[in-house]
């Protein structure tokens, strides 16, 4: 990963180490606890494990974001994670909106693509089924958002699940609902059969069962 100018300012932590640019070296200790607090708590909450040692990279420019990492990132995206390579890079708060969710539930979504990535190898988990977890147990299904799908369901507009496995929608609104949707699915699984069980799903649909 091609350092900023002045280098990277690194904040080391048991499972996760953070490197920022130095201007965010406030925003890199945050991440790093929070980082460090949240990953054992997630890997009980969903019965997955940590793994070895997560690197997350904050940009603190739009063309750094898209330059350091592996692939091309969406324009809207503020974050993404390569589990195979546990690497997460996320954009610093001065590069995003005043009105976007904290960078610390953003960075949590990213997190739990890591834990949910790792188990499929080099083969990609169903995308509801990463982003229905992430999205979950990220916190982001909020009312507004449920009732979001309520009017979609209302006007029988929203997608097939069939369609949400390989891919999500290219323009923000429509992957705001393929969002949605696969958070609402895995909270309704959750609560039938328990937050545990969804490492278990997780298992079996890595070695191949439907």
């Amino acid at each position: 990963v091609q350092a900023p100018p002045g280098g990277w300012w690194v904040e080391d932590g048991l499972y996760a180490r953070v490197y920022a640019a130095s201007e965010d070296a406030d925003t890199a200790r945050r991440l790093s606890l929070s980082a460090n607090a949240y990953l054992p708590e997630l890997s009980a909450r969903i019965n997955l494990p940590i793994g070895p040692m997560i690197y997350i990279y904050l940009a603190n420019t739009q063309e750094d974001f898209a330059s350091i990492q592996p692939g091309h990132p969406p324009d809207w995206a503020d974050g993404t994670a390569w589990p195979m390579q546990g690497l997460v890079f996320l954009r610093s708060p001065h590069i995003r909106p005043g009105t976007a969710e904290p960078i610390e539930q953003v960075l949590h979504h990213e997190l739990i693509h890591i834990l949910v990535g790792r188990p499929f190898g080099n083969r990609f988990p169903p995308r509801w089924l990463q982003e229905g977890l992430a999205g979950w147990f990220s916190g982001e299904m909020t009312f507004e958002k449920t009732q979001e799908l309520v009017a979609h369901t209302s006007s029988n507009s929203l997608f097939h699940f069939s369609d949400l496995e390989r891919g999500f929608p290219g323009d923000a609104l429509s992957a705001r609902l393929a969002y949605a949707q696969s958070a609402d699915l895995i909270g309704l699984l959750a609560h039938d059969l328990g937050e545990a069980r969804m490492g278990d799903l997780v298992r079996k649909m890595a070695s191949g069962e439907s």
